[in-house]
């Protein structure tokens, strides 16, 4: 079998639809796809076709696969071929040893994975196709060998006619004589001379030049030193050498020659005789020509030839494999005596119990065992031998050949070592999945409940701002009777608290408002919040401060820094009842020595704040950042502080970590990112301008168009507005609030809402700015999560806010407007 031609793949399942799909993930690979709908329609198939791989699903009518793979792996044909299961449905443990059990190689689950499928499919496939190209190769050997051995038998007698035509070569015309007077410088050929040379005798005169020309050019010096050394020695002297014919035809000849020694003790001349020997020279190269293919083919190959005399016990090895084996040749060593040595010890008795079998005509030899090397390396080989018997039908030779298979032996172990590291990563990256989908789960979770929290922000911030802008207004209203204010500001204070809570629910969702600076952490901390929190945390806790004075700036928002390290210092006191240390450390990264593995690359100031507290145990650890989970009493807790400052972390590039041990306290750990220089050397105000802080202009009456969807914070709104002595008008969608303006009715000033139907805030400024250039717009709202670009350009007011907010908002832009500081959304976004 070539690597060209296709295998046959099996396919058994009961629903056509299934096979389907295997033949269009299949086909791909180019093979012979067989389909069968049932298990006999399988061993029918098997019986009528070599198959190389097997699909068999497990649930099927009749004969399920289990039962299916028992049969198949009955048969002897089919002990070998590779099955591969295919379940639908959720195989245990035990179904799958089962499975093994029964001769399966590997389990695919549905859906399947196309390029999982076609991956295993293609291994044993290519596994099949090797195999069977390495069974061919070896018989393709064999019978190379079996050539071999009979061109050489042949070469052998060629040799042996060719001593024989030579006996005949006068009469052939292949022998001549000739003279050559030395004084002259002339030769007298005779017709077979002249035949040899491929000359004429009538047109060629064999003169010393002449002649000389057409011996080959390598051979010219020595011709002529052996015709002059035997001349002057009186001895005679042969001789190969080769000739150039006219026609260029190349010729080799053997020349036997003898000088004629006068009475004066001088050769006048010399006599001899010229043999042409091209055919003898061609069948010599051929033959060793030969000898070399067959001894490269049995090196490359790694097949040795031994043939074994069985009655004078001598054995021959052709190939120097055996020298690559330990094997002497030209030691006469009994047979007995090298099987001993060479062959390994668990294999003798197996190997020469077949061997004695082959002799006594009970069964072929055939046979795979390893051999000691003299370096104490093994190898594996596989023989095959004939018994060759006399007349009596006795043995009296056995003749083999020994074929290396260690790489064959070694490529299946590695297989199969591949197969159980392929079984292993697969069941690894099973693990992995299964991880990675629970950690996709938790974090969809999280989002989710993150998108609702910052929704119900939303709202409640809306509901909050109806709250506390009609408070305020009724307590403008109200007679100054002490109760009755005492009422009032325990109702602020309840909404109040209901915006802090929904400012914690938007830092957990990630979309609260940050407005990030450039913080150096030692000012913010021991010049601003160390005596807070000592007075805070009460005489019982010991509050110490360390290593802050030397790190670098950090780029976070310090109003909620404040409020993040203020949190994680109440839940230390909390779980330190009867007293103890709280300290607030920090220190600076800039490799990554320590970090949380969802860090980004950076510099970092990681700022840990540590007690002595309770600590948590394992489960309440993992749940400490869930929203709304907390571990203190009813009414003692929102469960927000944590994933407060949780999102704090992510919210401003960095990340939090919490470790904790039941009776050993905790510690957490707030990494933040490095401001640049440039934003650091800004952080540091001039002498004398420390503190300094403008004061909002007083400000002018004007008309104001209030936009929002929400009537009760619209009427709101616009009490309040009415209240500071604006003139109010009020719009409950965008669409009304552009009629109003195109009615030409005069505005000042348009205070919207961000999250409308129909038409945003954004969207509604964007449109005044292109129709009426320079009216400005105040975006009013509850949710933090805007679209970047214009929503930072636009002047902001958060929900919900008080009266003395909304003026004080008012006064800037108004001011902003009357000194010609508004800068157009368009004009912003091409600067």
């Amino acid at each position: 079998m070539t690597a060209d031609e296709r295998v046959n793949i099996l396919l058994v399942d009961d629903q056509p639809a299934k096979l389907l799909s295997y033949e269009a993930v299949l086909g791909e690979l180019g093979e012979n796809l067989i389909r069968a709908n049932s298990a006999r329609e399988a061993l029918e198939k098997l019986l009528r076709t070599e198959v190389a791989v097997i699909l068999i699903d497990v649930v099927m009518p009749d004969l399920d696969g289990f039962e299916l793979a028992t049969m198949i792996r009955g048969h002897p044909r089919f002990e070998q071929t590779a099955i591969i299961f295919v379940s639908a449905v959720h195989m245990t443990d035990l179904d799958r040893l089962r499975g093994y059990e029964v001769g399966a190689v590997d389990y695919v689950p549905v859906p399947v994975v196309p390029e999982l499928l076609r991956a295993k499919v293609r291994v044993f496939a290519e596994l099949y196709r090797k195999t069977r190209q390495l069974e061919r190769l070896n018989q393709e050997l064999e019978r190379r060998v079996a050539e071999r051995t009979a061109e050489l038998e042949a070469s052998t007698a060629q040799l042996l006619q060719s001593e024989q035509r030579r006996s005949l070569a006068l009469a052939a015309g292949r022998m001549g004589s000739w003279e050559w007077d030395l004084r002259a410088g002339e030769q007298s050929w005779d017709e077979g001379q002249h035949r040899i040379f491929g000359v004429l005798p009538g047109s060629f005169v064999p003169t010393d030049e002449a002649v000389l020309r057409l011996v080959h050019p390598d051979d010219r010096n020595r011709f002529r030193d052996l015709a002059v050394g035997a001349a002057k020695s009186g001895s005679a002297y042969d001789a190969e050498f080769r000739i150039m014919r006219p026609d260029g035809q190349q010729r080799w000849c053997v020349i036997g020659a003898a000088p004629t020694v006068d009475p004066g003790g001088q050769a006048p001349r010399v006599s001899g005789v010229t043999l042409d020997i091209t055919e003898r020279k061609q069948t010599e190269t051929a033959l060793r020509e030969s000898e070399e293919r067959l001894r490269i083919a049995q090196e490359t190959s790694g097949i040795g030839i031994w043939d074994w005399d069985t009655v004078r016990q001598r054995i021959i090895w052709i190939g120097d494999v055996y020298r690559n084996w330990g094997l002497d040749q030209g030691t006469a060593e009994p047979p007995e005596a090298i099987f001993a040595r060479v062959v390994h010890p668990e294999d003798q008795d197996r190997i020469w119990s077949a061997i004695q079998a082959a002799l006594r005509g009970e069964a072929t030899y055939q046979a795979e065992f390893r051999i000691v090397q003299p370096d104490g390396s093994i190898r594996w080989l596989a023989a095959r031998g004939e018994v060759i018997r006399d007349v009596n039908g006795q043995p009296v030779r056995m003749i083999g050949t020994d074929t290396d298979v260690t790489d064959r032996r070694r490529a299946a172990e590695v297989l199969a070592a591949a197969n159980a590291e392929l079984e292993r990563r697969v069941e690894e990256r099973t693990r992995e999945r299964e991880a990675a989908l629970a950690q996709v789960h938790e974090m969809q979770k999280m989002e989710s409940l993150g998108k609702l929290t910052g929704g119900v922000a939303h709202d409640f911030n809306n509901l909050l701002m109806v709250v506390l802008g009609n408070l305020s207004l009724l307590r403008k209203r109200l007679p100054q009777d002490p109760r009755l204010l005492r009422l009032l500001d325990g109702a602020v204070q309840g909404a109040e608290r209901g915006a802090t809570l929904t400012k914690r629910m938007l830092a957990f969702a990630r979309r609260q408002e940050l407005k990030p600076e450039t913080v150096h952490l030692a000012r913010l901390v021991e010049d601003g919040m160390a005596e807070l929190l000592r007075r805070s945390l009460g005489p019982l806790v010991s509050v110490s401060t360390d290593c802050l004075d030397d790190l670098p700036a950090i780029r976070v928002d310090p109003n909620q820094l404040e409020l993040a390290l203020l949190n994680l210092a109440v839940n230390a006191r909390d779980a330190m009842p009867l007293g103890g240390q709280l300290s607030i450390t920090g220190r600076y990264v800039e490799d990554g020595t320590g970090a949380p593995a969802q860090l980004a690359e950076g510099r970092y100031v990681c700022i840990t704040v540590s007690d002595s507290g309770t600590g948590m145990d394992e489960a309440t650890l993992k749940r400490a950042t869930e929203p709304f989970f907390t571990t203190k009493g009813i009414g003692k807790g929102t469960g927000l502080g944590l994933s407060m400052v949780h999102g704090l972390a992510a919210q401003s590039g960095g990340a939090m970590r919490i470790s904790s041990r039941v009776g050993l306290g905790t510690t957490v750990e707030l990494w933040l990112p490095v401001a640049d220089q440039a934003m650091a050397a800004l952080a540091l105000p001039p002498p004398g301008e420390a503190g300094s802080a403008a004061v909002p202009p007083t400000g002018r009456p004007c008309r104001v168009l209030v936009v929002d969807d929400d009537p009760l914070i619209a009427t709101g709104t616009v009490a309040m507005l009415e209240d500071l002595g604006h003139t109010a008008l009020e719009a409950l969608s965008a669409a009304r609030a552009l009629e109003i303006l195109e009615s030409g009715t005069p505005v000042d000033l348009v205070v919207t809402d961000h999250a409308m139907p129909g038409k945003t805030g954004i969207e509604l400024a964007r449109e005044i700015e292109a129709k009426w250039p320079g009216l400005p717009v105040l975006l009013a709202t509850g949710y933090a999560d805007l679209p970047d670009g214009e929503a930072t350009m636009l002047p902001r007011l958060n929900k919900p806010y008080r009266q003395e907010e909304l003026a004080a908002q008012i006064n800037r832009v108004l001011e902003r407007e009357r000194t010609s500081n508004v800068v157009s959304l368009d004009a912003a976004k091409r600067a």
